[in-house]
């Protein structure tokens, strides 16, 4: 493998461990899929996660359905922060813009404006950096990433397992009854 291949690698390790730690940490939950490298129909990688809201915001909208849009929205923005973070050169324009446009399309939704719009995007791509940038965020996210860039694949259980692992480094601690 290549020096520019080990990179990319990595880098869509760091951005696919992102969103898969922001599934976990807004309780979204990751998909049977779960997270991969492997590049596939256009994408250098996937994190599956479960479904952000349930309704037809087109109908109606609700303040369980805007909750689930506004973490659907920070897992799309964690992937594209984790890779800033991880190597701010490995970021080109056309990285993570799907995951932008994505986002735009759920959060537009729930507002009246343009202005609005772009206000609230705003602020949830920033709780998506913080989210990223806490320490045992970002322990988990290279953790994540280095377990994505030997294996390409992980369920959701192996990012679980990952997670808890760095959240309790000796062990999950026992409730005594």
């Amino acid at each position: 493998m290549t020096v520019s291949k080990s990179n990319q690698l990595w880098a869509t390790a760091y951005h696919e461990a992102g969103h898969a730690i922001a599934s976990i940490h807004l309780k979204v939950g990751i998909g049977r899929l779960g997270v991969s490298i492997v590049p596939s129909e256009g994408t250098a990688g996937t994190c599956h996660t479960l479904k952000g809201f349930r309704g037809s915001p087109e109908l109606e909208t609700t303040d369980l359905m805007r909750l689930g849009a506004e973490k659907r929205a920070i897992i799309l923005f964690a992937g594209p922060a984790a890779q800033r973070k991880y190597r701010a050169t490995s970021i080109r324009n056309y990285h993570g813009h799907s995951d932008r446009n994505r986002a735009i399309d759920l959060i537009n939704r729930f507002v009246g404006s343009n202005r609005e719009l772009e206000a609230y995007i705003n602020l949830l791509r920033i709780r998506a950096e913080q989210l990223v940038a806490n320490p045992s965020g970002w322990r988990t996210i290279e953790a994540v990433s280095a377990a994505l860039f030997e294996r390409k694949r992980l369920t959701a259980q192996e990012v679980k397992d990952i997670h808890l692992a760095c959240l309790f480094p000796n062990g999950v601690p026992r409730l005594e009854v």
